[in-house]
C-alpha cells in the first residue's frame, strides 16, 4: 500500500512546491524531498520491471520441452528480456480483406525473437485463479539478426504486400521472369493496392492529356481544361490514400522472418504482421529491435562493465551502444580537428509517407571543425538510413568552434496551426543551425533544407572567436574569447535574430566565456570557475558564484536536470550539481571508475565528464 501511494505523495509535494514562493526557507527542502521521492519511486518501478521480466522468462521456459534447444537457451542465464507485449497477429486474403486475427505474446530477448500463443485453456485453481499448466505455447522463435522490419514503400515495393512468401533464388541474379516465379503473394493490403491503381490511372490520364493537346478541333468535354482537372483530381485522391496508408502503418508491425527451406533446399522468408496497441508501442518495438541487433555486433561485445558491481555486464539499453565508426570529415588531405557537432531532427512528413516515424534515427548530424590557418569545414550526415552517409560538405573561412540547433519556437508553430495558409512563404520561420567560427563569424543556416545557402551572417564585436552559442526566447547569445557576452535580439520575419544591428554586449569576466545555459527566467554564463546569473530578458547580472575552488579550472559544460544544473570542468573527473534558485552546491560525483566500455580487443573506453 505505501508503494501504491507514491503517486499521491509526489502530487502532494508538487502542489506544495507550486504554492511555495521562491526565497521561502522551506522551498529547497520541498524540492529535495520531491527529488528523493521521485528517485525512490523510479528505483522501485525498475525493480518491479526486472521482477516482471524474470517471471515472464520463467513462464516462457515452462512452455517448452526440457530437451529442446530453446529451453537450453532460456535457462543458460545469458538471455535478457528487453520487451514483452501482447500483439494481434493479422492474416489477409487475396483481395486485402482481413481473414483472421489472434492475440500473440511476443518476446524480444537480447539475441532472439519469440512468438507464443496465450494459453487460455485448462481448469482454474479456485484459490489463486491461475490457469493450470504452461501460460504460453511457443509458436516460433528466430535469431534476432535474421529478423527484418519492413515498412510499406520500403525497398522499391518488394515487400509492400502482407503475408508474402518469398523463395530466394540463391547467389545468382535471377532474371525478371525468374523473379516473378519466385514470389508468391498471398494477399495485398487493400489501401496500398488502391494507391498503385491511382498511380497507374494518373499515368494513363497524363498520356491522354498529351494526346488532347495535339487535337486541332474544339470538342465539348474534351479539352485541356478538363484533362488537367482529371489529373488534379487523381493527385488529390493519391494524397488522401497516402495519408490513409500512413495512419494504418502507425500501428502495423511487419516482420520478414526466415522459414524452412523448400524441397530443393532454397531458403524461404515469410511475412508476419502484428497490430500494436498504439503508435508508441510500434515505435518502441522497431527502435528496440534495431538497437538490440546493433548490440549483437562484434564491436559491442562484451560492452559496458561496472567495476562497482563486480564487473557485471549491463543490458544494451542501460548504456549507449556503438552504432558505427565513420570519419568526421571526408577531406583526408587536411588534418581537420573536430570542433562541434549538433543533431537536427526532421519531422516524418518531410521524408515521405513511406518513411514512418519509427525509422531510427532520423534527421541530420552537422559536424564542424577545421585547422588553424587552413579554414573550416562542415559535414552534414543523413541519419535516415541504416548507416549514416554524407549528404553535403562545404568549406568555411575559419574553423568551427561551436554549433546551436534552434527549433521552431512554440508561438511560431501555434500561429501556423491556427492559420495554415501563409501569405508570404519567405516569412515562415523554420528550424535553423547557428555556427560560431574562430574568426568571429556567426552564420545561420536552414536545418530543413541541407542545400540552402547561409541565411544571414555577422561578425562578433572585435572579431573575437565565438566559443559558445545558446538561444533563449529573447536573444541569440554568443560567448566570446575576451570574456564578452554578445546578445542579438529576436525579431519578427523570416529570420528570428537581428544579426545586422550591433548586439547588446556585457563583460562576464576577464577570461573566455566557455559555456552558456538558458533557463526559464535566467541565463547562466561561465568564465573560468565562476558562473554569472543574468536576468533572461534584460540580461542584468543578478548574482555569481564559484563553481570550483581552483582558479585554473574552467566550467566547460552545463545542463539542467530538474531543479538543478550539472557542471563539468576542464580538468578532473568529477561533475557537480548546483541548485537553480539558491545556487547551493548539492552533490558531486566522480565518474572516473563508474563505467567502462570494453571493446572486442579488450581495450577500454572510459566515460569522461568533458566528453
Amino acid at each position: 500500500k505505501p508503494i501504491q501511494r507514491f503517486p499521491q505523495f509526489i502530487l502532494l509535494l508538487q502542489d506544495m512546491l507550486k504554492n511555495t514562493p521562491r526565497g521561502h526557507p522551506d522551498r529547497l527542502s520541498l524540492q529535495l524531498a520531491l527529488t528523493e521521492l521521485e528517485t525512490l519511486a523510479e528505483k522501485l518501478n525498475e525493480q518491479k520491471r526486472l521482477a516482471d521480466q524474470v517471471a515472464e522468462i520463467q513462464q516462457l521456459t515452462k512452455s517448452v520441452s526440457d530437451r529442446s534447444s530453446l529451453n537450453k537457451l532460456l535457462t543458460s542465464g545469458q538471455r535478457q528480456l528487453l520487451l514483452c507485449e501482447t500483439l494481434t497477429e493479422t492474416v489477409y486474403g487475396d483481395r486485402g480483406q482481413l481473414i483472421k486475427s489472434k492475440e500473440r505474446r511476443v518476446f524480444l530477448l537480447n539475441d532472439m525473437l519469440v512468438c507464443a500463443n496465450i494459453n487460455f485453456k485448462g481448469q482454474l485453481e479456485i484459490s489463486s485463479l491461475v490457469p493450470l499448466g504452461p501460460k504460453y505455447v511457443v509458436k516460433w522463435n528466430t535469431a534476432l539478426p535474421q529478423v527484418q522490419v519492413v515498412e510499406v514503400g520500403q525497398d522499391g515495393g518488394t515487400y509492400d504486400k502482407d503475408n508474402v512468401l518469398i523463395q530466394h533464388s540463391g547467389a545468382k541474379k535471377a532474371s525478371a521472369s525468374g523473379q516473378a516465379q519466385n514470389k508468391v503473394y498471398l494477399g495485398p493490403p487493400r489501401l496500398f493496392q488502391e494507391l498503385q491503381d491511382l498511380q497507374k490511372d494518373l499515368a494513363v490520364v497524363e498520356q491522354i492529356t498529351l494526346l488532347i493537346s495535339t487535337l486541332h478541333g474544339t470538342y465539348q468535354n474534351l479539352n485541356m481544361t478538363v484533362a488537367q482537372d482529371w489529373c488534379l483530381a487523381l493527385q488529390r485522391l493519391m494524397r488522401v490514400k497516402e495519408e490513409e496508408i500512413h495512419s494504418a502503418n502507425k500501428c502495423r508491425l511487419r516482420l520478414l522472418l526466415p522459414g524452412k527451406p523448400d524441397k530443393s533446399g532454397r531458403p524461404i522468408s515469410f511475412m508476419v504482421v502484428f497490430i500494436t496497441p498504439n503508435p508508441l508501442s510500434k515505435i518502441s518495438w522497431v527502435n528496440r529491435l534495431h538497437l538490440a541487433k546493433i548490440g549483437l555486433r562484434e564491436e559491442n561485445q562484451p560492452g559496458w562493465l561496472c567495476p562497482d558491481e563486480d564487473k557485471k555486464s549491463k543490458a544494451p539499453f542501460w548504456c549507449p551502444i556503438l552504432a558505427c565508426c565513420i570519419p568526421a570529415f571526408s577531406s583526408r588531405a587536411l588534418s581537420l580537428q573536430l570542433g562541434a557537432l549538433v543533431h537536427s531532427p526532421v519531422n516524418c512528413p518531410l521524408l515521405g509517407f513511406s518513411a514512418v516515424s519509427t525509422s531510427l534515427p532520423q534527421g541530420y548530424l552537422w559536424v564542424g571543425g577545421g585547422q588553424e590557418g587552413a579554414g573550416g569545414q562542415v559535414e552534414i550526415f543523413s541519419l535516415n538510413r541504416p548507416s549514416p552517409r554524407t549528404v553535403k560538405s562545404f568549406p568555411l573561412a575559419a574553423p568551427v568552434l561551436c554549433m546551436e540547433y534552434i527549433p521552431e519556437l512554440e508561438e511560431e508553430a501555434e500561429s501556423r496551426d491556427e492559420s495554415p495558409t501563409v501569405a508570404d512563404p519567405s516569412a515562415t520561420v523554420h528550424p535553423t543551425i547557428c555556427l560560431g567560427l574562430q574568426d568571429g563569424s556567426i552564420l545561420l543556416y536552414s536545418s530543413v533544407d541541407t542545400g540552402t545557402q547561409c541565411l544571414v551572417s555577422c561578425r562578433s564585436p572585435g572579431l573575437q572567436p565565438v566559443l559558445c552559442l545558446r538561444h533563449s526566447p529573447f536573444h541569440l547569445l554568443a560567448g566570446l574569447q575576451d570574456g564578452t557576452l554578445a546578445a542579438y535580439p529576436r525579431t519578427s520575419g523570416g529570420v528570428l535574430w537581428d544579426l545586422e544591428s550591433p548586439p547588446v554586449c556585457l563583460t562576464v569576466g576577464p577570461g573566455p566565456v566557455r559555456t552558456l545555459l538558458s533557463l526559464e527566467d535566467a541565463v547562466w554564463a561561465s568564465c573560468g570557475p565562476r558562473v554569472t546569473v543574468l536576468e533572461a530578458t534584460t540580461l542584468q547580472p543578478q548574482q555569481s558564484f564559484e563553481a570550483h575552488q581552483d582558479e585554473a579550472v574552467s566550467v566547460t559544460h552545463m545542463v539542467k536536470a530538474g531543479s538543478g544544473v550539472w557542471m563539468a570542468f576542464s580538468s578532473g573527473t568529477s561533475i557537480r550539481l548546483f541548485h537553480t534558485e539558491t545556487l547551493e552546491h548539492l552533490q558531486e560525483i566522480n565518474i572516473a571508475t563508474r563505467t567502462t566500455f570494453l571493446l572486442p580487443d579488450r581495450s577500454l573506453i572510459k566515460c569522461s565528464p568533458r566528453a
